[in-house]
């Protein structure tokens, strides 16, 4: 009864206590606390090379894709590349050390591949970048705007944390294994800034609706919104709580004046 002011996170709770009207104005709705996904690294030289080398070609990125997985994107490339034939698709593995193997058998299969670790580069014929190096993770989201995250779609997978994707731009598209970060890509859905998909036929259609930009780029903004809402409350919650103090502050001035004379 003696709180000013009363920071609720959960709408649901919020509304709650708005109802009874001695709470409803001490309510302030912060959204959920949480520091925003620290942003993961990349070389600038390294990304504006490569923005260079693929300027107006529409790229997507397949990131923790484990052995079982790759056929399936693959698939979902050549039929997303249908509609989008200079479609690139870098395809980053889980375990680098499967890229090799990989690279032989997309070449005996007649795709046009291109190995990271070979130092060779995604030029205007390549049709599948095979990244197999490690700590790049950061490079390839902020180059494509549509990423499949991998561990997902096949069982047990668990998934990966799509909140590093989203707070660098990138669309994001799953399976639904992705018990271990459940909460996560439910507040991406609920926002429409994720997409679950279940077959190589849905993901190839899925990428392929997203070569419309402003497709991509609404889902974008709205993950992008989704991984600054914590930062939001917290400052929400610093504010009201430095008004408070600052109230307090001059509470105690007043009465020490009032004291002193």
């Amino acid at each position: 009864d003696h709180a000013s002011h009363i920071l609720v996170s959960n709408d649901d709770a919020a509304s709650s206590l708005e109802r009874h009207p001695p709470l409803a104005e001490r309510v302030i709705r912060t959204g959920p606390f949480e520091a925003p996904p620290v942003p993961l690294p990349c070389i600038e030289a390294d990304r504006s090379a490569l923005a260079d080398l693929l300027a107006g070609r529409p790229v997507w990125l397949a990131a923790h894709i484990s052995a079982p997985e790759a056929p399936i994107v693959v698939a979902a490339h050549a039929r997303a590349a249908r509609s989008a034939h200079r479609l690139l698709l870098i395809l980053a593995l889980e375990d680098p050390n499967d890229g090799p193997k990989l690279r032989d058998r997309l070449d005996a299969e007649g795709w046009v591949v291109a190995l990271r670790s070979t130092g060779a580069e995604p030029d205007s014929d390549v049709q599948i970048y095979i990244a197999d190096t490690e700590d790049e993770l950061g490079l390839w989201y902020r180059l494509a705007s549509v990423s499949f995250l991998g561990r997902s779609l096949v069982a047990p997978g668990g998934g990966i944390d799509p909140l590093s994707g989203a707070a660098l731009g990138s669309a994001i598209l799953h399976g639904t294994n992705v018990a271990q970060h459940r909460d996560a890509y439910d507040r991406l859905a609920a926002v429409g800034a994720a997409r679950s998909v279940v077959s190589p036929a849905q993901l190839g259609a899925t990428v392929e609706d997203l070569q419309q930009p402003e497709r991509a780029a609404e889902m974008a903004h709205a993950a992008w919104q989704v991984t600054t809402d914590g930062a939001d409350a917290i400052e929400r919650a610093v504010v009201a709580i430095g008004e408070v103090l600052s109230e307090h502050r001059s509470a105690t001035e007043e009465n020490s004046g009032h004291a002193t004379t």
